[in-house]
């Protein structure tokens, strides 16, 4: 068989020369672009921090890019000759690795278009017939080539290969793997699947992301070839099995996961030698065996093989575990509770006895594997299993009979969490039952099964019992043991399946590819480099490394919310975005390559079909946009509504007669996308533009487009998967039936399916239900914010038609379209237009691009706005990749699509020709429509920046002119730029700099021109925002422990210590949550962190000042180094001592940004450039708040509005001129347009409206406190009542002096009732007046109205107690708790009072009425409360001498929770 001419037996190249020709094309015309707009040297962003971790050999940010570094380490030599402005330039070398990257991702991905779409047109005869104007060849030598290219100058992606950045190795990897597995498909090939699994796992070291394309990838397997994939199956779910183990046994003591006690060392066997040794005699165990397998003479030698195999086997097992067993004789035990169960391990003697029976299992079924040929009816294979059957259940006896850990009487584990254990007991049952089933099936698959099963089930029940260990310190036994475990699995996987050698070799090749990660600690212990995040020579840091664990937990999208539906809209937008509405909507054609087999009519009747169809499409499209035509007061939403569903239904109906007429799917689709991009081309004229804005006649038109699209893709899944369903069923005469154990591994998965599509479908139809009935009640973007909410009330009080009513709808839309598409099939009414092999692989394309799309958005979460955009734009650039393929499929398919016509049209041939070529001639030319957008769409620039960084030294500007100062700037202007006002301003830092960098380019930008480009070797870089990250402070101390002072580990415990006492004594705002985890205080929240560095940053402050002078450039605000700033250029000075502001400071600094400003504005460069633009603007805030601070308004605004003009949708700089300068000075319609302005740039930012709503509010409150003061005629004192209200708003409105004034003169108003002087108490102790709000409150403190009211009480407990009058709350706080019992902070608050006046018995019952009631909340409030922490100690040693305290003074006890508050605060 040929394609094209092209020979395509296996002796042949798979890649032709024509793929090779669109690979370099491709290549090459993309790096020249790439290389023409490269950045000349550092960027901003991360640029510096992986430059210098590339140039260095170092570890960048988590998860550590190990291939990337050391792929950018080997360019950074090679072009180490190149500098910049005489300086060494390796961010030039590294950004050019990028290029290179990113244009071999598009050679990938056009010579995967290119060959790909060959495969796909040789079985399209209804496409073309063979007699193209111009060969296959050619046609798909261009599509590949322009789809390629359409990717390689989409926005993220060319803006990712002009940088130092991952995301283009990304993208290549992404593609390369999905070359090879296409190669895979064609050519089922061991060592193409071992390439792709040794690809995949080393691009896992570059992008962790790529570990979704798994997803895909298992499902091609799936539909290629159900053997391999079940044996995949089967030595996958041991490696998860064993995940679980290693899971539990590293947690911590759970409340229901009781841990043994550490046990004595009673056998002490030194690690090396046992590591050596297990690792010898497993590999000669293992060589042993299979050279037994293979030798023919010895393998049917009667006496020899029956005795060497199990032998072997057994040396095998025993290497397994002679780890396991000297790691749990010799281990020092797992983290105890409060007081801890005092129980011994396991006995030794039992671990042997465990390990004797796996290695019998093992050596048993080695022997029916090599000696019994998997015939299970020959005695040397079921005598073996019937052995080890019984070694197994043994062993499971033995296991179950171990006596789990039980606490002595009295230990408290309410504090304690819970892991919710019975999930995982799910799970593993779950798991080893799958394994059971289909190893069963499988020949020899019992064999594998039987010693993998009996080996972790022992171990997961042993962890449960709290006898054995999970993940822990590589340099423990225990490590090893798993390690090692891994290769027993694929060694068995290989000795006794039928596909064992491929599949083991496969996990074996992807596991080589990720042991790439063992880079990070070799370089970070034997180099030390200067960017060495995370310290990953430790293995908490390696740990933290490669989970990410810097980042904040995930918190996915409920993908039934409105929101996710926002989210996913807001990602096809930027799908359109990046590839434009004329080229976006050809990636959907190629799904519509099916057609309908329907009984041809005569012409005349097609005829007839077709013009109805024409007619209908008409009606469609006036009735769209009849809205626009007519007013809307004349039609109303409702009619506006209706006219849109007819025309969706007449669209519909034009299609069905388009058919009847003999159209094909694929031409009524590329009918569709022509009325599209004829719109958009016509949209340029301004009447149609108008039109075309309001009535998005495009939407009608992509609606229909989606509908046909949307058919052919679940009907070539149907066709697909159904295809082994069907095999299930019966044989066909022409395939080979199922086995077994296939039958089963189609039976399961199908079956899984069916239910998560049933489920799914029920979750969306229910959430659409819920909605439909919230809008009753609610507006939409109400919906929208409290969907969590208003989902579960509307689930309670519409039971039926929320719950019962959408699962019978789930269930028989799934019924109807698998039996309408099982029809379709069986009456052959519809076909596709491509082979089995080419569906699969759409299949697989479609999969990979939801996962990298569709998951991805929900486990991101983006909010929407313009900065969260911008950040998050570069975790998609893999589905804009998959994208560009079907591109290049749409517009191979269009031109094919065109010749058609063209033929019908005429049938002068040479005019054909001239016309498909002229076709062709546009498909290339396509590939320039990102570039004319990146040039001329300023919108695009304003959102997503432009991509080209050719001449974008702004990188180098922010680092250079913060070390050198003016001397930089004056080298670097050009004779005809305006000159600097201040040739000596700023000037250069000193001598041996201390330098505080804050924002990721304040911090990694330094660093590169320190380390990399040598501008400032003398300057010593400190991260103010990670100072409490002790992985941190570890390579601090590495890098200048020898020539600054640098806390240690003791010091960051007393920063910690000193941030709680001041927190308590109410000296620091606590600005954080403090949670107990694993028995640790912790700290939880950016601005809670900060308050720690801020300590830190004070102690390297006051150690060094002597020494060295010091600069920061501030990310978030210190307040203690306000009093010592003054402004230094682009940066900040921090003085030695307390420096006042002097007329030289403020001009230097406002000549000089006047300046800068107006350089950096005229420079068409920077406006294009989003990064910069945003990171000059925020050192101009920070430089504002440091005015504002001082209390100098107007230079403030001035440098505020500056930083305005750099940036104009800053959130920071926006929002802090309105709450520092605006609002203060009661400019309120000034705040309100900057914020509106603001709101029509971002309109997706949440912060806008809120703000928004605050300055409303604000305006309204305002105008109501003016009403009330001109309610008073002039020189009279106001009403009680009147004066109140005064007061109430000047608090809220932040004016308590002027509220202590309105209040004081009231406190001894004779008149003043009850209520009011109550209300008059606490609104003095609002407006900080403590002594006058208890003069107010005992006026009332005795009365029934006070005292007859916890609501009342508590409000008198609060102000009281802040100015500690024991007197009074000791008779008014037993009140308030006999009437609220359940109310823990104010039983802690008792407590802690009784400790404070030596009524300890007391405080001992209240303290453990507050623990029992409040919990874990309860206790974290303890842990910082110096008072109580005594009486907490004295309590458990108590509790573990069994004993009571005595309930004197105790008042009864409830139980229950409320928010935390310490004593003297609100409740």
């Amino acid at each position: 068989m040929t394609i094209f001419g092209a020979s395509t037996t296996s002796r042949s190249p798979f890649f032709r020369k024509v793929d090779w020709a669109s690979f370099w094309t491709a290549t090459v015309l993309s790096f020249i672009v790439y290389f023409l707009t490269l950045g000349p040297s550092v960027g901003l962003e991360d640029s510096g921090e992986l430059a210098v971790a590339g140039d260095h050999l170092g570890v960048p940010h988590p998860p550590g890019y190990p291939i990337w570094t050391i792929i950018s380490f080997c360019f950074a030599r090679i072009f180490d000759f190149v500098t910049f402005r005489g300086q060494p330039n390796p961010a030039w070398a590294i950004a050019l690795s990028s290029a290179v990257f990113g244009a071999l991702a598009s050679g990938c991905t056009a010579m995967l278009i290119t060959r790909s779409a060959s495969d796909m047109l040789a079985d399209a005869k209804d496409i073309h017939n063979g007699d193209s104007s111009f060969g296959e060849r050619i046609l798909c030598w261009v599509g590949g080539v322009a789809g390629s290219l359409i990717f390689a100058f989409s926005p993220v992606m060319w803006s990712q290969s002009t940088i130092v950045e991952v995301y283009s190795l990304g993208a290549f990897f992404l593609m390369l793997v999905m070359l090879l597995i296409y190669r895979w498909m064609r050519r089922p090939s061991d060592r193409v699947l071992w390439l792709t699994a040794f690809v995949f796992g080393l691009g896992l070291t570059n992008y962790q992301v790529l570990l979704l394309a798994a997803l895909p990838l298992v499902i091609i397997l799936f539909l290629r070839n159900i053997a391999l994939f079940r044996d995949f199956i089967i030595v996958a779910i041991p490696i998860g099995l064993a995940a679980i183990i290693l899971k539990l046994g590293s947690l911590p003591l759970q409340r229901d996961l009781i841990k043994q006690s550490p046990i004595l060392t009673v056998v002490d066997i030194p690690s090396e030698a046992v590591v050596i040794a297990a690792v010898a005699i497993f590999a000669a165990a293992f060589i042993a065996m299979l050279a037994v397998s293979k030798v023919k003479s010895v393998r049917e030698h009667k006496t020899i093989g029956p005795l060497l195999a199990p032998i072997f086997a057994c040396l095998m097992a025993c290497a397994v575990f002679i780890l396991f067993i000297a790691a749990s004789v010799t281990t020092k035990g797992v983290v105890g509770a409060v007081n801890p169960a005092n129980v011994a391990l396991m006995a030794p003697t039992k671990y042997v006895v465990f390990g004797t029976l796996f290695m019998a299992i093992c050596g048993a079924s080695s022997f029916a594997a090599l000696f019994g040929n998997r015939d299970r009816s020959n005695p040397y294979f079921y005598i073996p299993c019937i052995l080890a059957g019984l070694c197994f259940l043994i062993a499971l006896f033995m296991a179950i009979s171990v006596e789990p850990p039980r606490l002595p009487s009295g230990v408290d584990l309410s504090h304690i969490p819970t892991i919710g254990i019975a999930k995982y007991n799910a799970a593993f049952v779950l798991g080893a039952i799958l394994l059971f089933a289909l190893s069963f099936a499988t020949k020899g698959g019992l064999l594998f099964a039987l010693p993998i099963l009996a080996i972790e089930s022992v171990l997961y029940i042993l962890v449960l019992h709290g006898v054995c260990l999970g993940l822990t310190h590589p340099t423990t036994w225990w490590f090893w043991a798993p390690v090692i475990f891994n290769f027993f699995v694929l060694g068995y996987a290989a000795l006794t399946l039928p596909s064992g050698v491929s599949v083991a070799m496969t996990f074996l090749m992807g596991e080589l590819g990720v042991s790439f990660y063992a880079y990070m600690p070799i370089v970070s212990d034997l180099r030390n480099p200067p960017m060495n995040w995370g310290y990953p020579r430790t293995w908490e840091g390696f740990k933290h490394a490669i989970t990410r664990g810097q980042y904040e937990k995930i918190t996915p999208t409920d993908i039934f919310a409105p929101r996710f539906i926002e989210q996913i809209g807001d990602y096809f937008i930027d799908l359109r975005r990046q590839f434009t509405l004329l080229l976006a909507p050809l990636g959907f054609l190629p799904f519509a390559a099916w057609r309908l087999n329907l009984k041809k009519d005569d012409n005349s009747r097609n005829g007839r079909y077709l013009l109805i169809a024409l007619g209908l499409s008409v009606l469609a499209l006036v009735l769209w946009g009849l809205d626009h035509f007519v007013a809307a007061s004349v039609i109303g939403d409702r009619f506006a509504a209706t006219f849109r569903i007819i025309s969706v239904l007449a669209l519909l109906a034009s299609v069905a007669f388009a058919f009847l007429g003999g159209m094909r799917p694929l031409v009524a689709a590329f009918t569709l996308i022509a009325l599209i991009v004829v719109f958009v081309l016509l949209g340029n004229i301004p009447a149609i533009e108008k039109y075309f804005d309001s009535s998005r006649i495009d939407k009608l038109a992509f609606g229909g487009l989606l509908l046909l699209c949307f058919f052919g893709g679940l009907w070539f899944s149907f066709r697909q998967f159904g295809g082994a369903i069907v095999r299930i069923l019966h044989n066909d005469d022409n395939e080979k039936g199922l086995d077994r154990s296939e039958t089963i591994t189609v039976g399961i998965f199908a079956a899984a399916g069916l239910l998560f599509t049933v489920a799914i479908l029920f979750k969306a139809l229910q959430a659409c239900l819920v909605y439909d009935v919230a809008l009753g009640e609610y507006a939409a973007s109400e919906i929208v914010a409290k969907w969590a909410t208003i989902s579960p009330v509307i689930l309670q009080s519409k039971a039926f038609f929320c719950q019962v009513l959408p699962a019978l709808l789930s269930i028989a839309i799934v019924a109807s379209v698998i039996f309408g598409l099982y029809f379709a099939g069986k009456r052959r009414m519809v076909s596709a237009s491509m082979d089995d092999i080419s569906q699969q692989w759409l299949i697989g394309t479609v999969c990979n691009f939801l996962v990298m799309s569709i998951l991805l958005i929900m486990l991101a979460n983006p909010r929407g706005d313009l900065q969260d955009t911008f950040i998050q734009k570069v975790k998609f650039i893999s589905s804009h990749g998959l994208f560009a393929l079907w591109i290049g499929y749409g517009l191979i398919f269009a031109v094919l699509i065109l010749e058609r016509f063209f033929s019908f049209a005429t049938r002068n041939r040479k005019i054909v020709k001239i016309l498909s070529g002229c076709a062709l001639l546009c498909v290339f030319l396509s590939a320039a429509i990102p570039i004319q957008q990146n040039y001329f769409n300023d919108k695009l620039v304003f959102e997503l920046s432009g991509a080209e960084q050719n001449g974008h030294d702004y990188g180098w500007q922010f680092g250079n002119y913060q070390l050198r100062g003016a001397d930089a700037i004056m080298e670097e202007l050009e004779e005809d730029e305006e000159p600097l006002p201040n040739p000596s301003y700023p000037p250069a830092m000193g001598q041996g700099a201390v330098f505080f960098g804050g924002t990721d380019p304040g911090r990694f930008v330094p660093t590169y021109m320190i380390y990399s480009a040598d501008v400032r070797p003398d300057v010593f870089l400190i991260t103010q925002n990670a100072l409490a990250d002790n992985t941190f402070m570890s390579v601090t101390r590495d890098l200048y422990g020898d020539q600054l002072w640098i806390p240690t580990p003791k010091d960051s415990e007393n920063a910690f210590s000193v941030y709680v006492d001041e927190v308590n004594a109410g000296i620091r705002p606590q600005n954080a949550d403090l949670i107990i985890e694993n028995g640790r205080v912790q700290i939880v929240g950016a601005l809670g962190v900060m308050e720690i560095n801020g300590i830190l940053c004070k102690m390297i402050f006051e150690h060094n000042k002597p020494w060295h002078k010091f600069y920061v450039e501030e990310s978030y605000v210190i307040p203690w180094m306000y009093p010592y700033l003054t402004p230094h250029g682009l940066i900040m000075h921090i003085n030695p001592s307390e420096t006042s502001f002097t007329a030289k400071h403020v001009t230097d600094d406002r000549d000089f940004w006047d300046w800068y400003v107006r350089r950096l504005t005229r420079d068409d460069k920077f406006r294009r450039d989003i990064v910069a633009q945003k990171s000059f603007s925020k050192l101009r805030s920070a430089i504002a708040g440091l005015y504002v601070n001082r209390n100098r308004f107007i230079d403030a605004e001035q440098a505020y509005t500056e930083a305005r003009i750099l940036y104009p949708v800053s959130p920071e700089a926006n929002f802090r001129c309105v709450q520092d300068i605006l609002m203060r000075q009661g400019r309120i319609d000034e705040a309100l347009a900057i914020v509106n302005h603001y709101c029509e740039r971002d309109p997706n930012n949440d912060r806008g409206p809120m703000f928004r709503d605050f300055i409303v509010s604000t305006k309204a409150l305002q105008d109501k406190l003016a009403l009330l003061r001109a309610s008073t005629p002039p020189g009279m004192k106001p009403t009680v009542e009147t004066a109140l209200q005064i007061a109430e708003i000047e608090i809220k409105l932040g004016n308590t002096f002027g509220a202590l004034h309105t209040l004081t003169p009231y406190i001894d108003e004779p008149k003043l009732s009850i209520g009011n002087a109550f209300r008059l108490a606490n609104l003095l102790f609002d407006a900080q007046g403590r002594q006058e709000a208890v003069r107010a409150m005992s006026r009332v403190i005795q009365s029934t109205y006070v005292q007859n009211n916890p609501d009342r009480l508590i409000a008198a407990i609060r102000i009281y107690a802040a100015i500690g009058d024991v007197g009074v709350l000791s008779n008014i706080m037993p009140r308030y708790l006999s009437m609220r019992p359940n109310d823990w902070n104010t039983w802690l608050d008792w407590a802690t009072l009784n400790a404070m006046i030596g009524k300890t018995e007391d405080a001992m019952a209240a303290l453990e009425r507050g623990l029992a009631i409040g919990g874990q909340q309860a206790l974290s409030y303890v842990e910082r409360n110096q008072t109580l922490i005594p009486l907490v100690q004295q309590l458990i040693q108590m509790r573990q001498q069994g004993m009571r305290n005595p309930q004197r003074g105790a008042l009864p006890m409830g139980r229950g929770a409320m928010p935390f508050a310490p004593m003297g605060g609100g409740k």
